[in-house]
């Protein structure tokens, strides 16, 4: 019984626990202040991804997934640091380029992937458009390979001829 006695001795009382809630809240939001979009490794965004689906499912939200590839022919002569520069430059201007609120993440050597979270899907194009024209900007057409890009909400994939998929602009 001493126990019990010695715990509610301990508990502070409802102001204090009131003003470590305080305190703690404002630590979480000064320890996670970035600029920009939110740049994950891929576990974190597809952990994310899926806690971003739910929650559009659950409360209406609108978010699209936008894949970014850059089309390496095989008949190009491409060396390994062209195509680490070129991603560099592709990931630093979708960085620039979306919201802080938006997620991306490299998938794959020539691939990335970006969560837009409430976007309108009349302003995808542009929002790509200014990736684009940043990217093509920064690598100055010296090392910029072709860029395709698809998106999908809600289950629904944009294919090559509807206004989801983009050719390198």
């Amino acid at each position: 019984y001493r126990f019990y006695e010695e715990l509610e001795e301990q508990q502070p009382d409802a102001q204090a626990r009131k003003n470590d809630l305080e305190v703690i809240a404002g630590a979480l939001l000064e320890s996670g202040s970035y600029t920009g979009a939110l740049d994950l490794d891929y576990r974190e965004f597809a952990r994310l991804y899926q806690y971003v689906s739910s929650l559009g499912e659950r409360y209406r939200h609108r978010c699209y997934l936008v894949l970014v590839t850059m089309d390496a022919k095989s008949d190009q002569t491409m060396y390994i640091d062209h195509i680490d520069k070129a991603m560099e430059c592709m990931e630093k201007a979708i960085r620039q380029n979306i919201r802080k609120n938006d997620i991306c993440t490299r998938y794959s050597s020539l691939q990335h992937l970006i969560i837009l979270v409430e976007a309108e899907e009349s302003y995808i194009p542009d929002i790509l458009q200014r990736i684009f024209m940043n990217y093509y900007d920064a690598t100055q057409d010296e090392i910029s390979f072709p860029v395709t890009v698809e998106y999908r909400n809600d289950g629904t994939q944009h294919q090559d001829g509807t206004p989801g998929k983009q050719e390198g602009i």
